[in-house]
C-alpha cells in the first residue's frame, strides 16, 4: 500500500521533498510514487536519453518530478547537473555515516591512517574521531582549520597526530596516495562501489541511491556493508567483509 506523500527536514532545515531517478534504457519513462521502509518518495524510471529530442525528454520529466513537490533527489552517478533545478542527495553522506562498517571492508593491515580534505569541517571531524578511535596513529593533511582540529582530538581523545605511512586514506577531496583508499567525495559512487546487507536476509537491499535517501530522511534501517569495490582502474581491487 503507498503511504502518502511526506515531506521531510534535516537538522530543521527547510521542508523537502524526495525522488529518485533510475535510468533503464529502452523503457518508456514512469513516475510513481512509492514507499520504501516506510518513507514515501517519487520514483523516475525508464530511458530519459531515447527519443527523436532527448534533451527535451529528459526536461519534461525532471519538470514533472518538480511538479510533484520533489526538490531533494537521487540521481544517476555522474549526471546530477542533467537534472536542475533538483538539487541531488549523494551518497556521501551515507558512506560517511557508516565509515566503521567501510573500515571493516577494507581491513586495511597498518597502525596509521591518513585523513584528506580541503578544510576542516564538521564532516573531517566526525571522520577523524572514528578513525582516531581504530588506529594508533592518525595523519591529517585537512587545509584550512587543521590546528584546531587536532587541538580537538588532543582534548577529546587524547591523540597527538603523527605516525608512518598510512595504511588506509579517507579522502574527502584530494586524491589518496598511501595505503587502500575510501572515498567520502561526492563523486565517491564514481570511485567505489559499496554492496550492502538488508535487515531482512531474504530481500534484496535497495540501490545505494534509494539508501542515502532513507538515511537524509532519518529512515535508514539498520544496514551491513558487505563489500567495497574500487572501481579506480589504476587501483582496481575488491576487499569483503566477509
Amino acid at each position: 500500500m503507498i503511504s502518502p506523500p511526506a515531506s521531510y527536514n534535516k537538522a530543521g532545515g527547510d521542508f523537502f521533498m524526495l525522488g529518485y531517478v533510475h535510468l533503464l534504457p529502452e523503457t518508456r519513462p514512469a513516475l510513481e510514487r512509492r514507499t520504501v521502509a516506510g518513507t514515501a518518495l517519487w520514483v523516475l524510471e525508464g530511458d530519459l536519453d531515447g527519443g527523436l529530442l532527448p534533451s527535451r525528454r529528459l526536461r519534461r520529466w525532471t519538470r514533472r518530478l518538480a511538479e510533484c513537490g520533489v526538490s531533494h533527489a537521487a540521481l544517476p552517478p555522474g549526471r546530477e547537473g542533467d537534472f536542475a533545478p533538483l538539487r541531488p542527495v549523494l551518497p556521501d553522506g551515507l558512506r560517511l555515516a557508516l565509515l566503521p562498517q567501510l573500515l571493516d571492508a577494507l581491513a586495511p593491515a597498518g597502525d596509521t591512517a591518513l585523513l584528506l580534505a580541503d578544510c576542516a569541517d564538521s564532516r573531517a571531524l566526525l571522520a577523524a574521531q572514528v578513525l582516531a578511535r581504530r588506529f594508533r596513529h592518525l595523519r591529517l593533511e585537512t587545509g584550512a582549520g587543521q590546528e584546531a582540529l587536532e587541538r580537538q582530538l588532543l582534548r577529546q581523545l587524547g591523540l597527538t597526530t603523527g605516525g608512518g605511512p598510512a595504511a588506509v586514506t579517507v579522502t574527502f577531496g584530494p586524491p589518496p596516495r598511501e595505503g587502500l583508499p575510501l572515498y567520502l567525495t561526492p563523486d565517491c559512487a564514481l570511485r567505489q562501489e559499496v554492496r550492502y546487507a538488508w535487515p531482512d536476509p531474504s530481500q534484496a537491499p535497495p540501490p545505494e541511491g534509494l539508501l542515502s535517501l532513507l538515511h537524509r530522511a532519518c529512515r535508514l534501517p539498520e544496514i551491513c556493508v558487505k563489500s567495497v569495490e574500487t572501481l579506480d582502474r589504476s587501483r582496481e581491487n575488491h576487499y569483503n567483509a566477509t
